[in-house]
């Protein structure tokens, strides 16, 4: 019995001892894995940060080399502030200004030593490493009795390479040391970078090149200055981040021109003539223009008014009827050309005479176009009756209101006078003359510039844009009467309508009387107004039309 005892005394005391044992393991295991947690912690909260800039702090590195008399090593100092003659701090060791070295010829026995301490922590150097692209190894070293990280492997560089290297604080975060290793047979290589000024204004034409000079592997910043008279367009920076290298694309800053106000003063005189001694005086009516002067160009443009328009009555004279009972002068709005003197006539005509304009009508004045020789140029006038031979009161060459035109080239149906890209209502392609696109010239208008405009409505049934209205250009280079006015010499004519056309009794194209097919041979014998249309008489004594769309002089 007391055996028995003393045996299971001494299996408790065992099992006494296993379970503190088994306590203090898992204490231990618990410790560490708490201790691993704030390190991982730690890690995860680690940044990049700048040289701490304390006096506390050691920041050495140089080529470390076994002469005759030992090992030899010759440490630079680098780090948060070394002077360097007039140009105050610097911070050396930075991408922007890095530790330069020169390597000795026989790079594989060249090594380099690089220490960052702290003085209270008795100069325990912190680690150092490097990315592993760069080919070179870092190793803690103790050859001189002191402890510091060694760098070797620079036979694999066979140019001059900026290499960043880390070193980890205490507290996990780290600072990157940049050093420019240079082979002795590959010297620092001097390059440029040219920096061309372009004018937006004038096509990107160089107006100036600036040239950026330095070393390969360089990096800086490059200050834009605009020239005399330009500015710097609205979206160019005033730096630009460079980086040398040894074959360097051209840098490109864009310019515009400095512009300025400028005013001018012109004269619109409406003269009177015709009514004797009870001729009014003339009367002048002063404009004033604001406009955009170009700095680099002295040019002035966009040339506006801003108390137009206005209305000028023609005064009553007993016994006299005027041609035109009033003058408007319209507002004007951009302006591309210089605004002049203009002169207007307005004709006073017996009242026993039928005047040639009895019905009366307004002069509409574009104030700032030029003047022509001999007429009442830039009005767009629409008179009730024709007084001049094409019955527009404007160029010989413009049509009748309510006349039809055709389109030989291609043009663009606009919303204003003023013609721009983004109101274009529809364009018409060049094509064949029998499908030449036609419209009805329902009036006049001119550019803020002077050019005439015919007001249209397009007359090209089945299309989509058939009742389209809205303005062409009136130069006859791209619109011309759609219907003939003369006789050929000849007075032959050939049928170009793809269906043909048919020939009538009458001039109002009625009463038809017979059909000619494509390209049939019709001989014509006079040419007939209707209303603002013409009509072909032919040798037997039918009619038709005289539309260049249906037919062509000559034979075809």
């Amino acid at each position: 019995m007391k055996t028995y005892i003393k045996e299971h005394s001494h299996l408790g005391t065992i099992t006494l001892w296993l379970v503190i044992m088994f306590v203090t393991m898992m204490t231990g295991l618990a410790g560490e894995y708490q201790g691993a947690k704030q390190s991982q912690a730690v890690l995860a909260q680690s940044e990049e940060i700048p040289f701490i800039d304390s006096m506390d702090m050691v920041y050495q590195a140089g080529p470390y080399n076994t002469y005759e008399f030992g090992v030899y090593w010759d440490p630079v100092t680098f780090g948060p502030s070394t002077d360097i003659g007039t140009q105050g701090p610097i911070k050396h060791g930075t991408i922007d200004h890095p530790v330069e070295v020169q390597m000795s010829k026989d790079q594989e026995d060249f090594r380099y030593v690089i220490t960052v301490a702290s003085v209270s922590s008795g100069l325990n150097p912190l680690p150092i490493s490097v990315d592993s692209k760069y080919g070179l190894s870092v190793s803690k070293s103790d050859e001189d009795g002191t402890s510091n990280y060694t760098v070797t492997g620079f036979e694999k560089l066979t140019s001059a390479t900026v290499i960043p290297f880390k070193v980890t604080y205490e507290d996990g975060n780290y600072s990157l040391i940049y050093i420019q290793f240079t082979p002795q047979d590959s010297p620092v290589t001097s390059s440029t970078i040219n920096v061309n000024y372009v004018d937006d204004d004038n096509n990107g034409v160089i107006v100036k090149t600036d040239t950026i000079k330095g070393n390969v592997n360089d990096t800086g910043s490059y200050a834009v200055t605009a020239p005399d008279k330009y500015q710097l367009a609205s979206r160019q920076a005033d730096s630009i981040n460079y980086k040398i290298q040894n074959t360097n694309p051209d840098l490109t800053v864009h310019l515009k021109h400095q512009t300025e106000s400028a005013e001018t003063l012109t004269k619109v005189i409406i003269n009177y003539e015709g009514a004797g001694n009870l001729t009014p005086s003339a009367k002048s009516v002063d404009m004033h223009w604001t406009g955009t002067k170009d700095k680099v160009t002295n040019q002035t443009t966009n040339w506006s008014t801003s108390h137009l328009p206005v209305t000028i009555n023609t005064p009553s004279v007993n016994g006299y009827t005027a041609d035109h009972n009033s003058v408007i002068i319209e507002k004007v709005t951009g302006q591309a050309t210089a605004p002049t003197d203009k002169n207007i006539t307005v004709k006073f005509t017996s009242a026993s005479v039928t005047p040639s304009n009895p019905d009366g009508g307004t002069f509409t004045v574009n104030p700032g176009t030029p003047i022509s020789k001999g007429g009442n140029s830039g009005a767009s006038w629409n008179p009730m009756r024709p007084i001049d031979p094409n019955g527009t009161g404007l160029p010989n060459y413009a049509v009748v209101k309510g006349s039809v035109v055709y389109a030989t080239k291609k043009i663009y149906l606009y919303r204003n006078a003023n013609f721009k890209s983004s109101e274009r209502i529809a364009a018409y392609s060049k094509v064949k003359r029998i499908n030449r696109p036609m419209f009805v010239v329902i009036g006049y208008e001119r550019s803020s510039a002077g050019a005439l405009r015919y007001k249209v409505r397009d007359v090209n049934h089945g299309k989509k844009t058939a009742g389209k209205g809205g303005y062409l250009t009136a130069n006859k280079k791209y619109v011309v009467n759609g219907y003939y006015k003369t006789l050929p010499s000849n007075h032959r004519m050939t049928v170009i309508s793809t269906n043909g056309i048919h020939a009538y009794k009458n001039a109002n194209l009625t009463g038809k009387a017979k059909t000619y097919k494509r390209g049939t041979h019709i001989r014509v014998k006079r040419i007939v107004k209707h209303n603002l249309t013409t009509r072909y008489q032919l040798t037997n004594g039918y009619y038709v039309t005289a539309n260049k769309k249906l037919i062509i002089q000559g034979n075809y």
